[in-house]
């Protein structure tokens, strides 16, 4: 049978001669004016639309998914939208904010609002589309994306594993797929139902990475992290059936994401595993290493020591952050700072590199308490910046994301009076003080001690 051509074409068009669909099917009712049915799609996208909006601000126009178009009998120069109404009603969102303002909460028409302004300056008038010929000829491809998808024929969404795994190849460690490919590795003795879960791609990943993040969970197990790679000091053996009975309770659904929310249900659950299953502590060795190498540098073959070999001085670091330093920052123009931050001396650049580490700090507070801790953009425009390093640091250990210990500088940077505050108010003045000049060590002090922070919110 010969392959059946499509009856469509691409062109541009400008923004200004598109008009939403009213007969889209996401709103229960046809609206009987352009006005009308803009308010209806924002009233149903509501936050949705402002975060469509925020992901055209950072990344502009999918150039893999044009929207498709028709061209309007009843609008002379105009075409209405047959796929793509949501980032159609985001860009004219982002041009005229007031067209939504009656139908959007406050805090989102305010976030709309910064977005708007960013916008103006770079504004996006024309947008590639395929113009379809009629709407039956749309037809098979609107259904395909919105319908067929879950059939195989259209676009499938990722699993959360799948999506771990494209994380994973694009440099950005799982904790969890670390532990199954170690198991994997290991042949461990996983239930049926596990091993087909994990085979497919759906095994709940995100469930036993929140677990993995428990500081008091990986001690129990017997691993540690560090730069969100884990470790251990235990030989292989010892850690698998722990980890194999964890991975199996996880993936057989007797262990669920409502079960381990809290730290407590999360320790409690590794409590009740019992010394049987756990590492025994008695073979804990003294080096540590990534979890499944084995084998120790300490002895050759033939048993005779190794000399060790001569470990050449560092160079002296110029820039804020170390080159070590590797962070995964999901927005592009706060990790644009960031490799500003890497490139720069500060030894030449005291200035520069005091205001921008100033801002980088209060930009990846602001976007980890939004993101993560639920905060409302009042909350965030109200604070201080102490107020929101204390708050961030309640989050991460109330969460089990950080430890007590390892949130001391971050605190103690919060607090008027401390040592590591004075350090910190070199911010403060660098920005506010005519009279005051930055010094690079104090910034890299700062930076070292404020590290693990950043390793943690944007890991």
């Amino acid at each position: 049978m010969a392959i059946r051509q499509t009856s469509s074409s691409s062109g541009t068009v400008p923004l200004s001669q598109i008009l939403l669909d009213p007969l889209n099917p996401r709103l229960p009712e046809v609206p009987e004016s352009q006005a009308e049915t803009i308010a209806a799609l924002a009233r149903a996208q509501g936050k949705q639309l402002v975060a469509m909006a925020d992901h055209i601000i950072q990344h502009g126009m999918n150039p893999t998914d044009l929207p498709l178009v028709l061209a309007a009998a009843d609008e002379p120069c105009s075409y209405y939208v047959l796929d793509g109404n949501r980032r159609i009603l985001a860009l004219k969102a982002l041009e005229t904010p007031e067209l939504v303002e009656h139908v959007l909460e406050p805090s989102e028409y305010k976030r709309l609002q910064k977005l708007s302004a960013w916008y103006a300056e770079a504004p996006i008038e024309e947008i590639r589309c395929v113009i379809a010929s009629t709407r039956e000829a749309a037809d098979p491809w609107i259904q395909l994306r919105h319908r067929y998808g879950d059939e195989g024929a259209g676009p499938v969404s990722w699993t959360a594993q799948m999506g771990a795994r494209y994380d994973e190849r694009q440099g950005k460690q799982s904790l969890a797929l670390q532990v199954l490919d170690f198991l994997s590795r290991e042949q461990a003795p996983l239930s049926t139902s596990t091993r087909e879960s994990i085979r497919d791609g759906k095994y709940p990943v995100t469930t036993l990475d929140r677990l993995l993040r428990t500081p008091a969970v990986r001690g129990k197990l017997g691993l540690e992290m560090s730069d969100s790679v884990l470790r251990t000091s235990y030989p292989s053996e010892g850690l698998v059936p722990a980890l194999t009975r964890v991975v199996d309770d996880i993936g057989t659904g007797s262990v669920t994401v409502t079960g381990l929310k809290l730290l407590r249900q999360r320790t409690d659950y590794i409590d009740r595993l019992g010394e049987k299953v756990l590492p025994d502590a008695n073979t804990r060795g003294t080096l540590s290493r990534p979890l499944g190498q084995e084998g120790t540098p300490e002895a050759d073959p033939g048993g005779k020591r190794q000399r060790k070999k001569r470990v050449p001085c560092p160079r002296p670091r110029t820039a804020l952050i170390p080159s070590s330093c590797v962070l995964s920052i999901g927005h592009h123009r706060i990790e644009a700072i960031y490799l500003e931050l890497k490139k720069i001396s500060a030894d030449t650049c005291p200035n520069a590199t005091a205001i921008l580490f100033r801002v980088f700090l209060e930009l990846s507070l602001d976007h980890f308490l939004e993101k993560d801790a639920g905060w409302s953009e009042r909350e965030m425009d109200r604070a201080r910046l102490q107020a929101k390093m204390t708050r961030a640091a309640d989050y991460l250990e109330n969460n089990g994301l950080m430890t007590k210990p390892e949130l001391v500088s971050l605190r103690n940077a919060a607090v008027a009076g401390h040592l590591l505050s004075a350090n910190f108010r070199t911010l403060h003045n660098a920005v506010h003080n005519r009279h005051f000049s930055p010094i690079a060590s104090d910034l890299r002090t700062l930076w070292n001690d404020l590290q693990l922070f950043f390793e943690r919110i944007w890991s």
